[in-house]
């Protein structure tokens, strides 16, 4: 059960009166929802800054929209990993091989997502304000976003080899 604003508010003036103290539910799974989803977002926000600088620096890639291209970056690599996880999930459960439209699809709500949400919602300017690191440290946080990067563009050409040899014994 998670506490309204009318709940705490009667919590709070038992605490005023000191009379019949009683101690809320916790709700596990809503904590660890929200536990969760900061992580990720925290993740992400990484990645937005790290490569919001590659876009925004003069020396490596100057762009007049770099917010917009760190949106797109994102959502490619972003739709990557989440294709090929569905890829190998039907490719070892249902034998069959996923469709190059609903990829197509799949990227474009990403984007939709990544742009309302960082772009709209003004949470790239922010990341941007505060410039997240990952252990507080610069090189890290580099890293993560270079291996991030290797990792997602890796997919694309190592996963149709491994599910076409998948499908291959499926039939």
């Amino acid at each position: 059960m998670r506490l309204g604003w009318e709940e705490d508010s009667k919590i709070l003036k038992t605490l005023e009166t000191r009379e019949n103290l009683v101690l809320p539910e916790i709700d596990i799974l809503g904590f660890l929802y929200l536990k969760t989803n900061k992580t990720i977002m925290k993740f992400f926000d990484i990645l937005y800054y790290r490569y919001f600088l590659v876009y925004s620096k003069k020396w490596i890639m100057e762009s007049t929209s770099p917010h917009l291209n760190t949106i797109f970056l994102l959502s490619v690599l972003e739709s990557l990993i989440i294709n090929m996880g569905i890829e190998y999930y039907l490719t070892i459960v249902k034998c069959r091989s996923f469709d190059f439209r609903v990829m197509i699809s799949i990227w474009l709500i990403v984007m939709f997502i990544n742009y309302i949400v960082y772009g709209k919602m003004g949470r790239g300017e922010r990341v941007i304000l505060r410039k997240p690191k990952l252990f507080d440290s610069e090189v890290a946080s580099t890293w993560l976003s270079i291996l991030f990067f290797i990792f997602s563009v890796s997919l694309v050409f190592w996963m149709p080899v491994y599910t076409k040899k998948i499908l291959e014994h499926c039939n």
